[in-house]
């Protein structure tokens, strides 16, 4: 606990370094920002949606160089669905927004909206490393299960903790919420700050509850610490 360091390496390899306290970070989230912003000792429980990993042999593959061999290889259907869309774009919704508009539009998984149904003619590139097995985006969609050493790295953390903080999360889904109860079976304390409840209150465990939104607090504690 005090004066011990859980380091999470890149896919295991964590250890302890016994010497200085340090935060590490299990997140939610896909989009990589802990990453961007130079964050150390973050594990992304839920994968990254920036790379594409093989089914078969497990190579990992930049999501972006997919896209660029992606279309590249079905440049006249690509060149078809954008004829269909141009063609739709003077329609009106129902509800006021055009095709247009609509279509240009990400999916929260970060897939376009494309009017078009028939996907029968489209290649879809190989891994590049075995040249066989096909690539998905490397996230934990529903249904799939979270890679055991993720999972170990995360009960590992949660550990050799001092204190648990749950940011902007309604612990709504197991995957993340089992660590709320390893903590809280191991009486480590835990702080919430979230708007609304959380599962660990329904749940009646014992925490601290910080009734807020995050952005604007964090952003505060950090004017805070920065001005003493």
């Amino acid at each position: 606990r005090k004066n011990s360091v859980y380091e999470l390496g890149d896919e295991g390899g964590d250890h302890y370094d016994g010497q200085l306290n340090r935060m590490s970070i299990l997140t939610q989230n896909v989009d990589g920002l802990h990453r961007k912003a130079t964050t150390q000792h973050v594990t992304e429980l839920h994968g990254r949606n920036d790379r594409v990993r093989c089914m078969q042999c497990g190579a990992y593959q930049s999501r972006y160089d997919f896209h660029d061999e992606l279309e590249a290889m079905n440049e006249g259907w690509m060149n078809d669905a954008s004829s269909i869309e141009e063609v739709g774009g003077n329609n009106d919704d129902v509800d006021g927004t055009s095709k247009t508009s609509r279509e240009q539009l990400l999916r929260p998984d970060g897939d376009a909206y494309i009017n078009r149904d028939d996907y029968d003619a489209i290649s879809i590139p190989p891994c590049q490393s075995c040249q066989k097995g096909f690539v998905k985006p490397d996230v934990v969609f529903f249904g799939d299960s979270v890679p055991r050493h993720v999972v170990d790295r995360c009960y590992g953390a949660i550990n050799a903790c001092d204190g648990l903080l749950c940011i902007g999360s309604s612990l709504a889904v197991h995957s993340a919420y089992r660590f709320v109860l390893a903590a809280s079976k191991g009486d480590i304390p835990i702080a919430i700050l979230n708007v609304g409840e959380t599962r660990a209150e329904v749940s009646g465990l014992e925490l601290l509850k910080v009734e807020a939104p995050s952005g604007p607090t964090l952003a505060a504690l950090v004017r805070l610490f920065e001005h003493t």
